[in-house]
């Protein structure tokens, strides 16, 4: 695909999630299940500053799991290097949405540094994400054990419920081909990659999680800060909640519900998830509590409002660096 062709596919392409997100938005508030005026609660000290802090927290801890998934691929680095990154990162997953994503903008920084590790800069980002929903989904497995009764009483959460297990298996059986000697060291690999297109690139993807074999502590400790990351984002949630005063709901709900739609606001559907999440956060809040409440939708909308303020951060620690080339995104996301 040439040059122009490709960049009308990107206007198309950023136009139609921008038209997703905000006809969801428009729908949900012509509905009454979406009211911005509830929001302003959020405004006083009282309820902002520890919403913020549980969001920050969050943020953090997530940027310190990547430091560990870096070291464990060989990179000397720290979070002083990796905390704007991160900021960079969100502030791109709202400015750019349709074209380049902040995990990119993060890798052109980490290539700019390390220019010859370009393989392994890449699947430490991958590895992250890949992670973070792996405690996503363990989190709602233990949601689903502390609420058996309730949810084996509701057939639309026990369908969920089916997904998330089948979820948690594929995830097992990815880091067990991942890290499996006996499949790393096969004749039959070598060959498949050999045969299948893109199979040097794929390889060197492959290479590099398996190299987290060999350095388990950095592996243990990332899996470890994800658990931690899941209870800050699901007591930023709760203290939305409990500052917007809607509908009481449990912590289990909370870690069951939470988990679920931020898996589903990070599939590449809308900008930074807008209006996908306040449909999913809806759906997932009124199966759980079992009527319908503006709860859902209200608590995603809070956080993806906070996250934004949190992600012009990311603008400041951006324009003092130096503005990524289109030549370099193009070769970060080959």
């Amino acid at each position: 695909m040439t040059d122009a062709p490709k960049r009308v596919a990107q206007i198309l392409t950023s136009f139609l999630k921008f038209a997703v997100a905000f006809g969801l938005i428009a729908w949900m508030v012509n509905k009454g299940t979406l009211d911005f005026s509830l929001l302003l609660r959020l405004a006083h000290p009282l309820y902002l500053i520890p919403c913020m802090v549980a969001l920050f927290l969050n943020i953090y801890i997530n940027n310190y799991r990547w430091v560990f998934l870096m070291r464990g691929q060989g990179f000397d680095i720290g979070i002083k290097e990796t905390l704007p990154l991160s900021f960079i990162g969100l502030f791109f997953n709202y400015a750019m949405p349709g074209g380049v994503g902040g995990d990119i903008v993060k890798g052109y920084y980490i290539l700019q540094d390390h220019p010859e590790r370009k393989t392994t800069a890449a699947t430490s980002i991958l590895m992250d994400r890949i992670i973070g929903f792996v405690g996503m989904v363990v989190v709602s497995m233990i949601a689903i054990v502390l609420n058996f009764n309730f949810i084996t009483s509701h057939p639309q959460l026990v369908s969920l419920s089916y997904g998330v297990l089948a979820l948690f298996a594929a995830f097992m059986l990815f880091f067990a081909l991942s890290f499996s000697s006996v499949i790393y060291g096969h004749p039959f690999v070598e060959l498949f990659f050999s045969k299948i297109p893109g199979g040097v690139k794929i390889k060197k993807i492959y290479e590099a999680f398996h190299s987290y074999k060999k350095a388990p502590k950095y592996f243990v400790w990332a899996c470890a800060l994800t658990l931690l990351t899941q209870v800050a984002a699901i007591m930023f949630f709760y203290l939305v909640g409990s500052a917007l005063d809607i509908q009481q709901a449990s912590i289990v709900t909370y870690m069951f519900a939470v988990p679920l739609g931020m898996i589903a606001t990070a599939l590449p559907i809308s900008p930074a998830g807008i209006g996908v999440g306040q449909a999913v956060f809806m759906v997932l809040f009124n199966w759980s509590l079992g009527f319908e409440s503006p709860l859902g939708a209200s608590l995603i909308t809070a956080h993806q409002v906070m996250t934004f303020i949190l992600g012009l951060v990311g603008a400041y620690f951006y324009f003092k660096k130096k503005a990524p080339s289109k030549k370099m995104i193009d070769q970060v996301s080959a």
